[in-house]
């Protein structure tokens, strides 16, 4: 496995097409630009927030997404939503950012997807497994496909989408044109752990978990190849995997799930109601994999230093 990762991400052809043809800008531009990103952003975040609020209101209102639950087209719904997400992303690189769209560069994507999810799907089932030489996990019965599990596919294929859009793409450039590679992993990995404060059965080892774990190894992940479909993909196989295939409840979400399981033990084995990213094993795992993925950063010249002249 590791070495199905040193060679997809160190391939010299994952570097951005337009890296090369950035141009260096005066540190008085730069500091133009900076405040222009740092401003639209705001922006961004603003319209945002006001979308949401009054889609929440909507809902609340007449409900006719939740009258759709458990059925086709609910998960349509949710699936299309990606396309806009990453239409406006595409969009604000283009003509905001004036770079090239290589977080999205099309020859890579059948790569990237396959190496997260299968990374992903390793990292939960070994959890899984190190667990269940402990007697603390045991798999006790098939349920099959359902339309609960195909909701959950659908969600974690919308989380993927979203929450890396936002924190690797949008929030961690904005950082690192500021304060660097370095700050801006920090910075993302603690923001998306916050995030899920919200959530039920939160706990000060669940945020940890994801915070030093999953966070610190999606934002590593496009650190390494300054693309978005690895992370993505990571993302949305690490929840998948987790809450619908092992039956582990995903950051306090219990969802619908191909097999039936039994967790018994310590929570700091098994994590409890929040699930593996509790525990001790998933974090590290996930860790580990984000030192690799940073090592590739380091050799490939990829690690942005604060208030670089023309950031990658």
């Amino acid at each position: 496995m590791i070495v199905v990762i040193a060679q997809r991400v160190d391939d010299g052809a994952g570097i951005p097409a337009g890296l090369a043809s950035e141009s260096k800008m005066s540190k008085t531009r730069g500091g133009a630009e900076i405040a222009k990103f740092v401003g639209l952003s705001v922006l961004y975040f603003a319209i945002g927030l006001v979308l949401i609020a009054g889609a929440a209101k909507l809902v609340a209102g007449i409900q006719p997404f939740y009258a759709l639950k458990g059925t086709p087209s609910q998960n349509l719904i949710l699936a299309i939503l990606c396309v806009p997400i990453l239409i406006a992303y595409a969009l604000h690189i283009r003509f905001v950012e004036r770079r090239v769209v290589s977080d999205f560069a099309p020859r890579f994507l059948a790569g990237d997807l396959a190496l997260g999810l299968l990374l992903s799907a390793g990292v939960m089932l070994a959890s899984a497994g190190l667990l269940a030489l402990f007697g603390g996990f045991a798999i006790t019965g098939i349920n099959g496909w359902s339309y609960s599990v195909s909701m959950a596919a659908c969600s974690a294929l919308f989380a993927g989408v979203s929450e890396e859009v936002l924190y690797r793409g949008l929030l961690m450039r904005l950082i690192e044109r500021i304060g660097g590679t370095w700050l801006a992993l920090a910075a993302t990995s603690v923001l998306f752990g916050l995030a899920h404060l919200s959530n039920a059965h939160v706990s000060l080892a669940g945020v940890l978990g994801l915070t030093f774990g999953l966070g610190l190894m999606l934002g590593a992940a496009y650190v390494a190849t300054r693309r978005l479909w690895l992370p993505i993909a990571l993302h949305a196989g690490w929840n998948f995997t987790m809450g619908s295939v092992l039956d582990v409840a995903n950051s306090g979400v219990a969802e619908g799930s191909l097999l039936s399981s039994h967790l018994q033990g310590s929570a700091w084995l098994t994590g409890g109601a929040w699930g593996f990213e509790a525990s001790i094993q998933a974090p590290l795992l996930a860790f580990m994999v984000a030192v690799l993925f940073l090592r590739s950063a380091r050799r490939h010249g990829r690690i942005v230093p604060p208030l670089a002249e023309s950031p990658i």
